[in-house]
């Protein structure tokens, strides 16, 4: 775990979200083929951050001292965990990638609001080149995510091993539902889900938001008995962060 990286990135947010951001709406019509590109590259994303997560507690589990000691983005913290983990991990990683296509259904990177953070070392969301590059920012970004959750998990769990795996799990079936949730949310145009489709304001379909995704939140706790408060909210908040980048932000130049 990059300790200053995770520092310096989420300080950063936190000037962000206090200053206020520079994006501007970003509402598609329901059909709209930008409106259909965004939804595939949720759902992609969601399937690719649970792929991730479920490879970094196999990883976890070969250890045995409890800490976050597997690596995701090229800073390998000082393990316990034995090589041929090490190793298992770089291959289910590559299998997580080989499945992330975000062009499948389109490349109109600027018809969906320019997602992601090229350039995370600037304030705000600058704009990737294209949809290639978007790929590659949200496979870091996804990457730093589940390291900077990893820290979070350590720290509500205080090193136990026993608690650290048992909560990852509970972790990765919360996810799903809570994904989905934001999914039928955000792509919601009738009022049943959410309503978040009808505009950019986040009140909808972030906690507790519209009465619906309440509801469906509600549910994805019980996905998840006795999942510890703390890691749910910091959860729910690095979900919902990126899920707000894709929906409701146009961060075009």
């Amino acid at each position: 775990m990059k300790i200053k990286k995770v520092t310096m990135r989420i300080a950063l947010a936190a000037v962000v979200m206090l200053v206020g951001g520079t994006a501007m709406a970003l509402v598609l019509a329901k059909g709209d083929p930008a409106q259909k590109l965004r939804k595939n590259i949720d759902k992609q994303t969601a399937k690719f951050a649970i792929c991730v997560g479920k490879a970094a507690l196999e990883c976890e589990a070969a250890g045995m001292s409890g800490l976050p000691e597997c690596d995701l983005d090229g800073n390998p913290p000082a393990s316990t965990v034995p090589q041929a983990a090490i190793d298992e991990l770089a291959a289910d990683l590559a299998k997580c990638v080989s499945k992330l296509d975000l062009s499948k259904k389109g490349t109109d990177y600027t018809g969906i609001g320019c997602p992601g953070d090229c350039d995370p070392m600037t304030g705000g969301d600058q704009a990737c080149a294209n949809m290639a590059a978007y790929q590659t920012d949200a496979i870091d970004n996804t990457y730093f995510q589940i390291e900077a959750l990893g820290a979070i998990l350590n720290g509500v769990c205080g090193g136990d091993m026993a608690c650290t795996l048992e909560q990852g799990d509970l972790g990765v079936k919360y996810a799903k539902a809570a994904f989905k949730c934001i999914t039928k949310c955000e792509n919601d145009y009738k009022d049943k889900k959410g309503n978040g489709g009808n505009d950019d304001l986040t009140t909808h379909c972030e906690a507790p938001g519209d009465m619906n995704f309440a509801a469906c939140l509600a549910k994805a706790d019980s996905k998840a008995p006795g999942i510890i408060a703390g890691f749910k909210t910091g959860l729910l908040n690095a979900i919902s962060d990126g899920r707000d980048d894709l929906y409701n932000e146009d961060d075009c130049p």
